[in-house]
């Protein structure tokens, strides 16, 4: 989906729209002197919704049904909603206490699974170590390659105009702008 991380971390179960195959990106948490925060998305146009192919809501489908059955093993362990207010827990949850994800796990997690991974395979077929983050660019980019509008592009990042897209992702354009003349001089010199 290309969300920020603190927009992930922020998504709650009444964000999900599993008729629509929807999530609205409403809030962000992020981290001050006091802990984690709740709070407003980076810009006014951060408040979004984003279709998403059916594969994920699959997949959040069965995650919800595991969250439901961990809050009743839990018992009084579990910190979060429960029943009718169940939609009101936060997806990514600490599986001690239902409580809402630190914001540093999901980046220690994602560089544990490739690490874990790489151990695994060939050295010809491992993984680059990447940052979470960058799996952000990585969606922006395929977007872009594939022709999608730049404006769809900035909806879908909650940039605040193209332009902000543009200028994050602009040397992408000039490399493969680079890459069409050589292919062109190739062909014609």
């Amino acid at each position: 989906g290309g969300f920020r991380r603190g927009e992930l971390i922020g998504l709650t179960w009444e964000d999900i729209d599993f008729e629509k195959m929807t999530v609205s990106i409403n809030k962000s948490v992020s981290r001050t002197s006091l802990g984690q925060i709740v709070k407003t998305t980076k810009t006014a146009s951060g408040n979004r919704v984003i279709r998403l192919p059916r594969q994920c809501f699959d997949v959040l489908r069965k995650w919800k049904a595991e969250e439901m059955e961990l809050s009743m093993k839990l018992g009084t362990k579990w910190e979060g909603y429960r029943g009718a207010d169940f939609d009101k827990n936060p997806i990514f949850i600490n599986l001690q206490t239902g409580r809402r994800m630190d914001l540093d796990t999901p980046g220690h997690k994602f560089t544990e699974i490739l690490e874990n991974y790489n151990k695994n395979v060939p050295e010809d077929e491992q993984l680059p170590l990447i940052r979470l983050h960058d799996l952000r660019h990585t969606s922006a980019t395929l977007m872009i390659s594939e022709k999608v509008d730049i404006e769809t592009v900035a909806h879908r990042l909650g940039h605040s105009k193209p332009s902000v897209t543009m200028n994050v992702y602009g040397h992408w354009l000039k490399e493969k702008d680079d890459q069409a003349a050589d292919v062109l001089e190739k062909m014609f010199g």
